[in-house]
């Protein structure tokens, strides 16, 4: 019997160490995945910014030159090197969250006038689908953030309101403090978000199509959430999604420090 436990021990002991063996050889191809990534993120950065100083170039050197079909031409061109660049700036920030290595450049910011900037800078999306956009803010609030960082979540967050929005639609942004935090909400009364994709919006690559009329079929990368997610919790708040369902709007709330 004693020797049939020891057995059983010895066996459950070269299982366990196998496992720890495999979880670390499993860590090892993880970090050179992610190395291989951001190693080719920043190589293929430097030819997209190139090409696209070019083409940049070649329609303002030779803009009288060319014809209205190779302007249109070349745009797109520039449309599509910034595409490629977006993503890449979106799968470095992924692999710097996933291994906890997000810095933080923060500086002494009013949140109300970064919310404001960031309406303003998408003002022509919003005009596009005739929005109506209501700000409710506080008074001058004064955060130690990275305010570019900050920045990039609102606007992540706007810009999805504004997409998941019919036309004639409305966005409340309100902010206010509670207890030793400030509260940031982006609310729509757009196509709202079923409660199986509710659960995991905030996973990698998580994008789905409500398949709902006026809904824009262009998919996204499925990172924008999750980057912004980081984001926040690099700087120590959470932020959250709700909504009721399908039709019936959404709401994004996040939290920073005082």
């Amino acid at each position: 019997m004693e020797q049939k436990v020891k057995a059983r021990t010895k066996k459950l002991e070269e299982s366990q160490e196998k496992l720890r063996q495999q979880n670390i050889q499993l860590k090892e191809l993880d970090k050179k995945k992610n190395d291989f990534i951001t190693m080719a993120a920043h190589e293929l950065k430097t030819p997209l910014v190139s090409i696209y100083g070019y083409v940049d170039y070649f329609l303002m050197a030779y803009q009288d030159d060319l014809n209205p079909d190779m302007k249109r031409d070349l745009k797109i061109v520039q449309r599509n090197i910034e595409r490629l660049r977006n993503y890449m700036n979106q799968l470095l920030d992924v692999m710097k969250i996933d291994e906890s290595k997000m810095r933080l450049n923060k500086t002494y910011t009013n949140i109300n006038e970064l919310i404001k900037k960031c309406v303003k800078e998408l003002g022509y999306l919003v005009k596009k689908k005739n929005h109506t956009i209501y700000l409710n803010l506080e008074d001058s609030i004064i955060l130690n953030i990275d305010s570019g960082r900050i920045f990039q979540v609102i606007s992540n967050l706007l810009s999805n309101a504004i997409k998941f929005t019919a036309e004639g639609g409305q966005i409340i942004i309100e902010i206010e403090k509670k207890n030793s935090q400030i509260i940031v909400k982006i609310k729509d009364n757009g196509i709202g978000i079923k409660k199986e994709n509710l659960e995991n919006i905030f996973e990698k690559f998580e994008s789905f199509d409500p398949n709902i009329d006026n809904y824009p079929r262009e998919r996204g990368t499925g990172l924008g959430l999750y980057i912004s997610k980081g984001i926040i919790e690099a700087h120590g708040g959470e932020i959250t999604a709700f909504s009721e369902g399908e039709g019936k709007g959404s709401t994004f709330t996040f939290s920073l420090p005082l």
